[in-house]
């Protein structure tokens, strides 16, 4: 049996990790809140919710209509392994709720330093792939097979351009 102090201890940590959790919940639901308008007006379907704001959660959380991207950024060698995998299962549990998302439609990866081909390297073989919105633009997303989406979110003023310049075609 474990001395009563580190049955407290283990206490504290497990409670500290929840209200942990629920901050990083509740930046979700703030964030979400104030793209709200924007999203409206724009109809954009794809936009980043989340970016590392908080130390303890280093993900980028995407959205691509109905669905979630999720990426961990590589933790330190200076943060423990197992409570950077702890914070992430943390975060993937109040993830649905506080997006208003099903638990089946978050798609996970890690991004670490890769050089080379090997960050365009194909992960899996599903083909599973879906239409996103983008103003008037329509975009097929694959959320699975690769590390990245092939839509980045970054490059929108780029693809909002070349759509005004071929308005009426299809490319």
């Amino acid at each position: 049996m474990a001395a009563p102090s580190e049955e407290v201890s283990e206490e504290h940590t497990a409670h500290k990790n929840q209200d942990n959790a629920q901050m990083f919940a509740n930046r979700l639901i703030k964030n979400q809140k104030r793209l709200k308008k924007w999203l409206k007006q724009s109809g954009e379907t794809s936009y980043r919710v989340y970016d590392a704001d908080m130390p303890e959660y280093a993900l980028a959380v995407d959205r691509y209509g109905d669905r979630v991207h999720v990426q961990e950024y590589a933790a330190p060698s200076s943060v423990n392994p197992a409570q950077a995998q702890k914070r992430l299962y943390d975060a993937l549990e109040v993830m649905p709720e506080a997006l208003n998302v099903d638990a089946s439609k978050i798609y996970i990866k890690r991004r670490e330093r890769q050089t080379g081909s090997a960050q365009y390297q194909k992960r899996a073989a599903s083909g599973e792939r879906f239409e996103v919105q983008e103003g008037e633009a329509r975009l097929w997303v694959n959320l699975r097979d690769y590390l990245d989406t092939g839509l980045f979110l970054d490059h929108r003023p780029v693809r909002r351009m070349l759509g005004e310049m071929a308005r009426g075609k299809r490319f």
